[in-house]
Formats: structure tokens, C-alpha cells, sequence
């Protein structure tokens, strides 16, 4: 089956797969992507990928994780990956892999609840060396920052130095 069919499946949907008392939070994202990349990304298709990898259960801890591999004319891999262990943790995961002729960087997404803790993760690798080239990429996410008050909290002490790293 290809990953949109496994995807559009109602019966894997919205209840998590460890605990079916609880939703799984992230999945209406999921469902939204699924929605919105055939129309918004030309030449939007399936990406085959290992069988193995579409569904693995584990039994401790309790969970299970799911894959969806794309492909784009401008984009060479959109990776989803959702992980759901019940009220313990619930990550959905994406990499969207540009085609090198675009000189963009990798764009990872992580959307992260651990317990009550949520996290919200936008990266991109590697990104480019010069100052300018970075400022073209990042200055669109300032908007967002802006829109939400969330996003304009101190810098955490845990964020490593680029400059002492790379």
C-alpha cells in the first residue's frame, strides 16, 4: 500500500494505538499534511520505502511508530514519522530533503509531548555559511515568532555555540 493509502485509513487514526482512552495529539497535523501537500507541492507523489518500516510495534515500552515517505518536484524525500506511546509520549516527526539544485537545507519538524511537557522543534541543516544566505532563509519565521507570544521566550542556557561546534 502506499503511504497516503496507509495514511487515509480511519481505523489507525485519531485514538492512540497503546491507549485507546487517550487521542493520539498530534495526528490532526498529520491528517492536515496528508490534506494539504498533494495540492500546495507539484508533482506530489508516494515514495517507496521499505515494508518494514511502515508500522513497528514495540512492547516496552508500550508504543508503536509509523512512516510515510513522499516525493515532489522540488523536494526529493518528505519523511512523517508518528510515535505513539500512549500518555507517555506522542511525536510526530518530518523531514522535508530539498533537491540539491534548490541550495536549501534539510527542514526537520518535531512536534513533541513527553507527559505534560510539549515541545515545538523547526530545524534546518546545514545551514548555509553565509550570514546573508541564513537571513534570506530564517526571516520568514520571524512572523510567526511574532504572531506568538509563546515563541518569544529567552534563549535556554542548554543551546550549544555554533561558532565554538562548527
Amino acid at each position: 500500500a502506499t503511504s497516503l493509502d496507509r495514511l487515509n485509513v480511519a481505523s489507525r487514526g485519531r485514538a492512540s494505538t497503546v491507549n485507546s482512552s487517550i487521542p493520539k495529539l498530534y495526528w490532526p497535523m498529520l491528517e492536515h499534511l496528508a490534506e494539504t501537500m498533494p495540492e500546495r507541492l507539484p508533482g506530489f507523489t508516494d515514495l517507496p520505502m521499505p515494508e518494514y518500516l511502515h508500522w513497528v510495534e514495540s512492547a516496552k515500552p508500550a508504543s508503536t511508530m509509523e512512516s510515510w515517505c513522499f516525493k515532489s518536484d522540488r523536494l526529493r524525500k518528505v519523511r512523517c514519522t508518528y510515535i505513539d506511546a500512549g500518555p507517555q509520549a506522542q511525536v510526530l516527526n518530518s523531514l522535508w530533503y530539498p533537491e540539491p539544485e534548490f541550495d536549501l537545507p534539510v527542514l526537520g519538524l518535531d512536534l513533541l509531548s513527553f507527559g505534560p511537557k510539549k515541545l515545538c522543534v523547526i530545524d534546518m541543516q546545514p545551514l548555509p555559511p553565509s550570514r546573508d544566505h541564513h537571513h534570506n532563509l530564517v526571516s520568514p519565521l520571524l512572523e510567526v515568532r511574532e504572531r506568538f507570544p509563546l515563541f518569544k521566550q529567552n534563549k535556554s542556557d542548554k543551546i550549544y555555540d555554533d561558532d565554538l561546534f562548527f
